[in-house]
């Protein structure tokens, strides 16, 4: 907190940096009101929800229409209330997420740390997924590389604690992004201390390569390797990279099991139950995560086709309860087949009035075919 004063000016005056930072902390507590509560609503909800996976969110689908309506007013008090954003209800909704399938929170809440460090861009609007589209012909810099060289500045540089504000505040907004939402956008504020930290990076390699060539050249393949490991797509990038190409028409590789679950769900929207069996069949273990595009086990549409054919299908949707552990769609057929009064509790308590509702229509209506 304290620096040495400049000669002759005697004691110690605190250090300009931390000045600042002290000013700005209240004043954006001001402005917030509440820092932690005033994201504690929908946006928590979007990143925690059963049908997140980790790139960007999934927005309540009574907030989107709200929102697409101009905040009309509606027939229903209930539905402006909570769409509008009650933040203990949509808190209250995730955390149950987390409580009721904490495997799944994990792995989602690591999935979200790693995309804050990849080099794989999520955007979450579609001009700037189109521009992503567009310059991904040409060379570019991946932000993990920026990670890298960051924590090759903490692991060389002999003067760590000057360094200690820029990479805590990198700390901080890492973990913050991980309990939120993360997307190329919001990630934006992680440039500030990257770059400061990475360019130190460079300079102590540089500076190691001076002194010892080996260690030099040991220090620099090693960054080398750190950032070709960040550059490794996951599935939930993979499958969040082919919905944007869906949308945008852009060419898919039409045998990928990606295209083939697509084509499986157009061939039951269009009544051929038994060619989308056999579609699905042929998936494997692929498994799909299509956020609130789609549901994702390919379990559950077998178990439609298997309805529609007038076969069994107990065992196919108990395998789509691992397979896409929450989502409504799989949870209201369980509840109108069997009435499983489970299924039909988490539908409550994971969901929304006009989720749960949809869902539970939309299976009866799957039984009635």
């Amino acid at each position: 907190w304290l620096q040495p004063a400049p000669p002759g000016g005697g004691g110690l005056k605190p250090r300009p940096t931390w000045i600042a930072l002290g000013a700005l902390v209240p004043i954006l507590a001001v402005l917030t009101l509440s820092p932690v509560e005033s994201h504690s609503s929908a946006q928590f909800y979007e990143g925690n929800n059963v049908l997140a996976t980790g790139c960007a969110g999934v927005t309540p689908r009574i907030v989107s229409e709200l929102q697409a309506r101009h905040r009309e007013a509606s027939p229903d008090p209930a539905y402006r209330r909570i769409a509008g954003g009650d933040k203990t209800f949509w808190r209250d909704k995730a955390l149950a997420s987390i409580r009721e399938f904490p495997a799944a929170a994990m792995k989602r809440f690591a999935t979200k740390a790693l995309l804050t460090i990849h080099h794989f861009d999520v955007h979450d609007v579609i001009t700037a997924q189109r521009r992503h589209l567009f310059l991904a012909r040409f060379p570019a810099i991946g932000f993990g590389v920026a990670f890298v060289l960051a924590a090759a500045a903490l692991l060389l540089s002999p003067r760590r604690r000057e360094l200690l504000l820029p990479a805590l505040f990198a700390l901080a907004l890492i973990v913050l992004l991980t309990i939120f939402v993360v997307s190329a956008r919001q990630r934006n504020v992680l440039l500030a201390p990257l770059a400061i930290l990475g360019g130190i990076g460079v300079t102590e390699i540089v500076a190691l390569t001076r002194r010892r060539i080996e260690h030099g050249l040991l220090a620099f393949g090693a960054v080398l390797i750190a950032a070709a490991l960040l550059g490794i797509e996951a599935a939930p990038m993979r499958e969040y990279d082919h919905m944007w190409r869906a949308a945008l028409r852009r060419p898919i590789d039409p045998r990928s099991p990606a295209a083939l679950f697509d084509r499986a769900i157009a061939l039951e929207r269009a009544g051929r139950w038994q060619q989308a069996d056999a579609v699905l069949a042929m998936l494997g273990h692929y498994h799909p995560l299509r956020q609130s595009a789609a549901v994702s086990s390919v379990s559950y549409y077998r178990a439609r086709a298997a309805l529609a054919l007038g076969r069994p299908a107990n065992a196919l949707l108990a395998r789509a309860s691992a397979e896409a552990p929450g989502d409504p769609n799989v949870l209201a057929l369980r509840a109108a087949l069997s009435t499983d009064h489970h299924a039909a509790r988490l539908l409550d308590d994971l969901h929304d009035p006009i989720t749960r509702d949809r869902a539970l229509r939309h299976g009866f209506d799957t039984l009635r075919r």
